[in-house]
């Protein structure tokens, strides 16, 4: 929910979320779930029932981070979950009849990377600021890191930027464990600050969910780091898409 990156490959995409969360806040394992006439993968968070991270027998990705562009004061009316207005994208034909027809009014800032295709992948940023609707068509030829802006200003995103570009930088031949590997490594001193952060009263990074586009097929790995289990699910796509 709160450190993303994507890196194109020959043959599709790899999406990497670290999720920061209260230790104590319960998450369910990704499974499969019936929604919408289709098949939609994803963890769970138990108290509100929505998701970070999601992928579908469609094809199509859907990745949250709280926040849009700077941190918020939480509004009375902000009464329904992001989570759940991610999974509300699964229920629209593509991203731009999603972010036309959504409403965001009671909804708290948060910014929803949606991506779609095989060989011809549209990749669509989605922001809500608790205003207005910012859109952006996002190059997937090229890789991208995103940080919440809930959790970490302006200087520490650009810190984690750098972080980024200089990994990218030293290997050439990049993989899904190496952007897994990126995603557990130690990049600074200040565990406050880390992809992997701990923070007072509990906040810590608790996961990384990583979503691996591979020629038509897509595969999810899940780490827990409360419960220190990983595992990868393979996510069926349906005859339409395959077709």
């Amino acid at each position: 929910m709160c450190t993303v990156t994507y890196l194109p490959t020959q043959k599709g995409y790899i999406l990497t979320s670290s999720r920061d969360e209260y230790n104590l806040r319960t998450t369910m394992i990704p499974l499969p779930y019936q929604l919408y006439n289709q098949t939609i993968t994803f963890p769970k968070d138990e108290k509100a029932g929505g998701t970070w991270i999601a992928a579908s027998d469609s094809n199509r990705v859907a990745c949250l981070l709280n926040g849009a562009f700077e941190n918020f004061e939480h509004q009375d009316h902000y009464v329904v979950s992001r989570g759940k207005i991610l999974l509300d994208f699964f229920s629209y034909p593509d991203a731009k009849s999603f972010i036309e027809g959504i409403d965001c009014s009671q909804v708290a800032p948060f910014t929803l990377l949606m991506l779609q295709g095989v060989s011809d992948i549209k990749f669509t940023q989605f922001r809500w600021d608790g205003i207005r609707k910012f859109i952006k068509i996002i190059d997937p030829s090229k890789p991208k890191i995103w940080a919440s802006a809930t959790l970490y200003d302006i200087i520490q995103r650009e810190e984690r930027k750098n972080w980024f570009e200089k990994w990218l930088s030293n290997d050439v031949f990049l993989s899904s464990d190496k952007m897994k590997s990126f995603h557990t490594a130690n990049h600074t001193s200040d565990t406050s600050n880390n992809i992997v952060m701990k923070r007072d009263q509990g906040l810590q990074t608790v996961s990384v969910t990583q979503i691996l586009s591979n020629q038509g097929s897509l595969l999810m790995h899940y780490h827990d780091f409360i419960q220190n289990s990983k595992f990868d699910l393979n996510i069926p796509l349906c005859d339409q898409v395959l077709s």
